[in-house]
């Protein structure tokens, strides 16, 4: 269950503990990774995935939106800008989950806070989950997305890491206590009063609304640095399914050249670990119940071995050990 909050002044916390270096955990993932994907999506449109494409035959698809905000907003008939804190969206108003054209106001920026321009953002299943309801905990008008890449249009007063221009990206979370022993380790996701990027409650008591939408206002600690040169409609996804496989394979020493990582089916969160793999120099073998991923998972992705998993032959002929 969501725990929704309103947090005290973090001051105090801030004072206790040393700075914290924006996207230091981010950095590695988005270097190793450069590879990631290959030609982008045709843009203001949602597609069929490509074989090969970072999340493809998945539901990380990416939902691209890097036409100018007044090319977007003129193509579903609004104004051209979102301006004195008014935001263009796209919403559910019921659980229907269909999407339509929303209007509605970001909180205006604070000491510590950053505004974005959206250019990208990732379509994750979690998305559907939330605009059908199917948690039983949607406030509508609900707006989606947490898998947000974009440019920075304003800072607060306090913000030291970030400058107008950055390319940033935003992922499931927008706030926690910053004062607990895990937001201390930097493990915010497991504070009990995170925030989530949508369908949270903000720490004005306002319902979150995430990435389908022109623009968002976060606090700093909660954004990233994207590196130049990296494109931003493939950095999206990086803040949920990339993330999602590098974290335990950083955290379980996989990114030593020689090492052999085991991969369980070939989804959008397969094709990034296969990947990452490959780019640590692991020898990676992927298990899969469909044959027709094979050609897939050697020739386009670079695994070392395809096992089905459900062959009992396949499974004892390999007769494999991994570290992971």
């Amino acid at each position: 269950m969501r725990s929704h909050w309103c947090r005290e002044d973090p001051t105090p916390a801030r004072q206790l503990r040393p700075e914290r270096k924006p996207n230091k955990i981010l950095e590695d993932p988005f270097l190793h990774a450069r590879f990631l994907g290959s030609s982008p999506p045709p843009k203001i449109e949602r597609r069929a995935p490509v074989r090969g494409e970072v999340g493809a035959g998945s539901w990380f698809l990416c939902l691209l939106l890097s036409l100018p905000p007044s090319c977007f907003c003129s193509l579903i008939g609004m104004a051209a800008e979102c301006e004195s804190g008014n935001c263009h969206a796209w919403a559910a108003k019921d659980p229907s989950g269909t999407l339509s054209p929303y209007k509605f106001n970001r909180r205006t920026v604070q000491s510590g806070d950053i505004s974005l321009r959206i250019t990208h953002c990732g379509v994750c299943y979690a998305d559907v989950i939330w605009t059908r309801n199917q948690h039983n905990d949607s406030v509508y008008p609900l707006v989606p997305g947490h898998e947000i890449a974009g440019v920075v249009t304003e800072v607060g007063s306090d913000v030291n890491g970030f400058k107008v221009g950055d390319h940033v990206c935003v992922g499931t979370y927008v706030n926690s206590c910053r004062d607990c022993e895990n937001c201390n380790s930097f493990l915010e996701n497991h504070c009990s009063k995170f925030v989530f990027t949508f369908n949270g409650v903000d720490t004005d008591g306002t319902v979150t609304k995430g990435g389908y939408s022109g623009h968002i206002v976060v606090h700093e600690r909660y954004c990233y640095k994207i590196p130049d040169g990296y494109p931003l409609e493939k950095a999206a996804p990086l803040v949920c399914a990339g993330i999602t496989v590098y974290t335990p394979m950083i955290r379980h020493n996989m990114n030593q050249p020689g090492k052999s990582l085991g991969v369980i089916g070939l989804g959008g969160l397969g094709h990034m670990a296969v990947k990452f793999g490959k780019s640590f120099g692991l020898k990676v073998t992927v298990f899969s119940t469909s044959e027709s991923k094979r050609e897939e998972a050697i020739s386009l992705l670079g695994a070392d071995n395809f096992v089905i998993s459900s062959d009992k032959k396949q499974m004892e002929a390999h007769g494999l050990w991994l570290e992971v």
